[in-house]
């Protein structure tokens, strides 16, 4: 669960330049660690 940390840090940090939604930015930054606590493969993702 702490790579997931750092991906919500990475992208809060590109996201102060892109300046996009915050919420599909993080929720997107997390779904690869998601599907894989799941089980699910992330090429199944349609986020």
């Amino acid at each position: 669960m702490a790579s997931s940390i750092i991906h919500m840090a990475i992208a809060n940090e590109l996201n102060k330049k892109l300046n996009r939604d915050n919420k599909s930015i993080l929720i997107g930054s997390i779904a690869p660690d998601i599907a894989k606590l799941i089980g699910e493969d992330k090429k199944n993702l349609t986020l």
